[in-house]
Protein backbone atom coordinates (compact mmCIF):
# COMPACT_ATOMS: atom_id res chain seq x y z
CA UNK A 1 0.00 0.00 0.00
CA UNK A 2 1.34 3.43 -0.95
CA UNK A 3 2.12 5.72 1.92
CA UNK A 4 -0.02 8.80 2.37
CA UNK A 5 1.89 11.94 1.45
CA UNK A 6 2.52 14.17 4.47
CA UNK A 7 2.12 17.92 4.40
CA UNK A 8 5.01 19.88 5.92
CA UNK A 9 2.91 20.56 9.02
CA UNK A 10 2.05 16.87 9.46
CA UNK A 11 5.68 15.85 8.91
CA UNK A 12 6.81 18.32 11.60
CA UNK A 13 4.36 16.94 14.17
CA UNK A 14 4.99 13.32 13.18
CA UNK A 15 8.72 13.70 13.81
CA UNK A 16 8.10 15.10 17.29
CA UNK A 17 5.53 12.45 18.11
CA UNK A 18 8.01 9.81 16.97
CA UNK A 19 10.66 11.31 19.23
CA UNK A 20 8.33 11.06 22.24
CA UNK A 21 7.29 7.50 21.38
CA UNK A 22 10.93 6.44 21.07
CA UNK A 23 12.24 8.33 24.14
CA UNK A 24 9.54 7.16 26.52
CA UNK A 25 8.45 3.82 25.08
CA UNK A 26 4.86 5.00 24.64
CA UNK A 27 3.65 2.32 22.20
CA UNK A 28 4.83 -1.18 23.09
CA UNK A 29 5.38 -3.39 20.06
CA UNK A 30 2.13 -4.94 18.86
CA UNK A 31 -0.09 -3.05 21.33
CA UNK A 32 -3.68 -1.98 20.80
CA UNK A 33 -4.03 1.70 21.68
CA UNK A 34 -7.28 3.56 22.33
CA UNK A 35 -6.90 7.11 20.98
CA UNK A 36 -9.24 9.46 22.85
CA UNK A 37 -10.81 12.00 20.46
CA UNK A 38 -12.41 15.09 21.96
CA UNK A 39 -13.40 16.85 18.76
CA UNK A 40 -10.48 19.27 19.11
CA UNK A 41 -7.64 19.53 16.60
CA UNK A 42 -5.06 18.18 19.05
CA UNK A 43 -6.43 14.68 19.46
CA UNK A 44 -7.57 14.29 15.84
CA UNK A 45 -4.25 15.59 14.51
CA UNK A 46 -2.46 13.19 16.84
CA UNK A 47 -4.39 10.23 15.43
CA UNK A 48 -3.50 11.35 11.93
CA UNK A 49 0.23 11.46 12.79
CA UNK A 50 0.15 8.10 14.60
CA UNK A 51 -1.35 6.44 11.53
CA UNK A 52 1.23 8.13 9.28
CA UNK A 53 4.08 7.12 11.56
CA UNK A 54 2.91 3.50 11.67
CA UNK A 55 3.10 3.41 7.86
CA UNK A 56 6.71 4.57 7.98
CA UNK A 57 8.04 3.09 11.24
CA UNK A 58 5.92 -0.01 11.86
CA UNK A 59 5.52 -1.03 15.50
CA UNK A 60 2.61 -3.40 14.78
CA UNK A 61 0.48 -1.12 16.94
CA UNK A 62 -3.23 -0.90 16.14
CA UNK A 63 -5.32 2.16 16.91
CA UNK A 64 -8.92 2.37 18.11
CA UNK A 65 -10.28 5.95 17.88
CA UNK A 66 -12.85 6.67 20.59
CA UNK A 67 -15.13 9.66 21.10
CA UNK A 68 -17.04 10.29 24.32
CA UNK A 69 -20.06 12.52 23.54
CA UNK A 70 -19.68 15.39 25.96
CA UNK A 71 -20.83 18.39 23.92
CA UNK A 72 -17.58 20.31 24.34
CA UNK A 73 -17.13 20.86 20.60
CA UNK A 74 -20.75 20.90 19.44
CA UNK A 75 -23.68 18.55 19.18
CA UNK A 76 -22.38 15.02 19.87
CA UNK A 77 -24.03 13.55 16.76
CA UNK A 78 -22.45 16.14 14.47
CA UNK A 79 -19.05 15.82 16.13
CA UNK A 80 -19.15 12.02 15.87
CA UNK A 81 -20.04 12.29 12.17
CA UNK A 82 -17.05 14.55 11.44
CA UNK A 83 -14.66 12.37 13.43
CA UNK A 84 -15.96 9.17 11.81
CA UNK A 85 -15.41 10.68 8.35
CA UNK A 86 -11.76 11.45 9.14
CA UNK A 87 -11.18 8.06 10.73
CA UNK A 88 -12.50 6.26 7.63
CA UNK A 89 -10.01 8.16 5.48
CA UNK A 90 -7.26 6.56 7.57
CA UNK A 91 -8.79 3.08 7.48
CA UNK A 92 -10.20 3.23 11.01
CA UNK A 93 -13.70 2.97 12.47
CA UNK A 94 -14.70 5.40 15.19
CA UNK A 95 -16.00 3.99 18.47
CA UNK A 96 -18.54 6.22 20.23
CA UNK A 97 -18.41 5.57 23.96
CA UNK A 98 -20.92 6.39 26.68
CA UNK A 99 -21.77 9.94 27.66
CA UNK A 100 -19.50 10.95 30.55
CA UNK A 101 -21.14 11.06 33.94
CA UNK A 102 -19.16 14.06 35.20
CA UNK A 103 -17.64 17.26 33.73
CA UNK A 104 -14.30 16.66 32.08
CA UNK A 105 -11.06 17.00 34.00
CA UNK A 106 -7.88 18.28 32.35
CA UNK A 107 -5.61 15.61 33.84
CA UNK A 108 -7.29 12.49 32.50
CA UNK A 109 -10.69 13.14 30.94
CA UNK A 110 -13.42 10.67 31.88
CA UNK A 111 -11.17 8.03 33.36
CA UNK A 112 -13.95 5.51 34.14
CA UNK A 113 -15.53 5.75 30.69
CA UNK A 114 -12.23 5.67 28.79
CA UNK A 115 -10.80 2.77 30.76
CA UNK A 116 -14.05 0.84 30.32
CA UNK A 117 -14.01 1.27 26.53
CA UNK A 118 -10.28 0.45 26.38
CA UNK A 119 -10.83 -2.78 28.28
CA UNK A 120 -13.84 -3.70 26.15
CA UNK A 121 -11.80 -3.20 22.98
CA UNK A 122 -8.77 -5.09 24.23
CA UNK A 123 -6.54 -1.99 24.41
CA UNK A 124 -3.62 -1.85 26.82
CA UNK A 125 -2.77 1.81 26.08
CA UNK A 126 -4.87 5.01 26.19
CA UNK A 127 -3.50 7.85 24.06
CA UNK A 128 -4.36 11.46 24.99
CA UNK A 129 -3.80 14.51 22.81
CA UNK A 130 -2.53 16.98 25.41
CA UNK A 131 0.20 19.30 24.12
CA UNK A 132 3.23 20.92 25.69
CA UNK A 133 1.08 23.90 26.72
CA UNK A 134 -1.51 21.78 28.52
CA UNK A 135 1.20 19.87 30.38
CA UNK A 136 2.91 23.10 31.49
CA UNK A 137 -0.33 24.69 32.68
CA UNK A 138 -1.40 21.53 34.52
CA UNK A 139 1.87 21.60 36.45
CA UNK A 140 1.35 25.25 37.37
CA UNK A 141 -2.27 24.65 38.35
CA UNK A 142 -1.29 21.85 40.71
CA UNK A 143 1.25 24.16 42.35
CA UNK A 144 -1.29 26.99 42.69
CA UNK A 145 -4.24 24.90 43.85
CA UNK A 146 -2.56 22.17 45.87
CA UNK A 147 1.00 23.33 46.54
CA UNK A 148 2.52 20.25 44.91
CA UNK A 149 4.40 19.25 41.77
CA UNK A 150 2.00 17.12 39.80
CA UNK A 151 0.96 17.84 36.26
CA UNK A 152 0.53 15.45 33.36
CA UNK A 153 3.29 12.86 32.98
CA UNK A 154 4.23 11.68 29.50
CA UNK A 155 3.46 8.12 30.60
CA UNK A 156 1.57 6.78 33.61
CA UNK A 157 -0.18 3.62 34.71
CA UNK A 158 -3.83 3.73 35.81
CA UNK A 159 -6.23 1.12 37.10
CA UNK A 160 -8.68 -0.31 34.59
CA UNK A 161 -11.67 -2.64 35.08
CA UNK A 162 -9.54 -5.70 34.27
CA UNK A 163 -6.08 -4.53 35.31
CA UNK A 164 -3.57 -1.72 34.76
CA UNK A 165 -3.62 0.41 31.61
CA UNK A 166 -0.89 2.66 30.24
CA UNK A 167 -1.87 6.31 29.61
CA UNK A 168 0.46 8.19 27.24
CA UNK A 169 0.73 11.75 25.91
CA UNK A 170 2.76 11.71 22.66
CA UNK A 171 2.29 15.46 22.02
CA UNK A 172 4.64 16.35 24.87
CA UNK A 173 7.06 18.01 22.40
CA UNK A 174 4.35 19.72 20.32
CA UNK A 175 2.74 23.16 20.69
CA UNK A 176 -0.98 23.83 20.12
CA UNK A 177 0.01 26.18 17.29
CA UNK A 178 1.67 23.27 15.46
CA UNK A 179 -1.52 21.23 15.78
CA UNK A 180 -3.59 24.12 14.43
CA UNK A 181 -1.24 24.41 11.43
CA UNK A 182 -1.56 20.67 10.82
CA UNK A 183 -5.36 20.91 10.89
CA UNK A 184 -5.34 23.73 8.32
CA UNK A 185 -2.82 22.03 6.04
CA UNK A 186 -4.58 18.65 6.14
CA UNK A 187 -8.14 19.97 6.02
CA UNK A 188 -9.14 18.53 9.39
CA UNK A 189 -12.38 19.83 10.89
CA UNK A 190 -11.81 22.68 13.32
CA UNK A 191 -14.69 22.52 15.79
CA UNK A 192 -15.17 25.40 18.24
CA UNK A 193 -14.75 24.78 21.95
CA UNK A 194 -18.19 25.44 23.42
CA UNK A 195 -17.51 24.51 27.04
CA UNK A 196 -14.47 25.91 28.82
CA UNK A 197 -12.63 23.63 31.27
CA UNK A 198 -13.13 24.36 34.99
CA UNK A 199 -9.80 26.23 35.17
CA UNK A 200 -10.06 27.98 31.81
CA UNK A 201 -9.82 31.49 33.26
CA UNK A 202 -6.80 30.57 35.38
CA UNK A 203 -5.16 28.89 32.39
CA UNK A 204 -5.55 32.10 30.38
CA UNK A 205 -4.13 34.16 33.23
CA UNK A 206 -1.07 31.91 33.57
CA UNK A 207 -0.56 31.96 29.79
CA UNK A 208 -0.54 35.76 29.76
CA UNK A 209 1.77 35.93 32.78
CA UNK A 210 4.31 33.56 31.23
CA UNK A 211 4.27 35.39 27.92
CA UNK A 212 4.75 38.78 29.60
CA UNK A 213 7.69 37.48 31.63
CA UNK A 214 9.33 35.06 29.20
CA UNK A 215 8.59 36.31 25.71
CA UNK A 216 8.37 33.10 23.69
CA UNK A 217 5.85 30.79 25.32
CA UNK A 218 7.27 27.66 23.72
CA UNK A 219 10.53 28.01 25.66
CA UNK A 220 8.69 28.68 28.91
CA UNK A 221 6.44 25.65 28.41
CA UNK A 222 9.45 23.44 27.69
CA UNK A 223 11.29 24.65 30.79
CA UNK A 224 8.26 24.20 33.03
CA UNK A 225 7.42 20.67 31.89
CA UNK A 226 11.03 19.51 32.16
CA UNK A 227 11.63 21.02 35.62
CA UNK A 228 10.36 18.04 37.70
CA UNK A 229 12.78 15.74 35.84
CA UNK A 230 15.68 17.61 37.44
CA UNK A 231 14.43 17.37 41.05
CA UNK A 232 15.53 14.49 43.25
CA UNK A 233 12.72 12.11 44.17
CA UNK A 234 13.21 12.63 47.91
CA UNK A 235 12.27 16.29 47.55
CA UNK A 236 8.98 15.34 45.89
CA UNK A 237 7.85 12.97 48.64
Amino acid sequence: MAKNKLTDAAFYVTKRVGRAVHEHGLLPDGCTALVALSGGVGSLGLLRTLVAREERVPTRASFVPCYLPDGRHGQPGQVAQELARCCRQWGLELVVGPEPAAPFLPALPYRPELTAVATERGASVIVLGQTMRERALALLLDMVREGRLGGLPVKEEVDGPAGPLLVVRPLCHVTPQAMEELARADGLPVLPLLAEPPDGALNALLDRYIEDRQGRLIEAWRNITSAPDHIEDEYLG
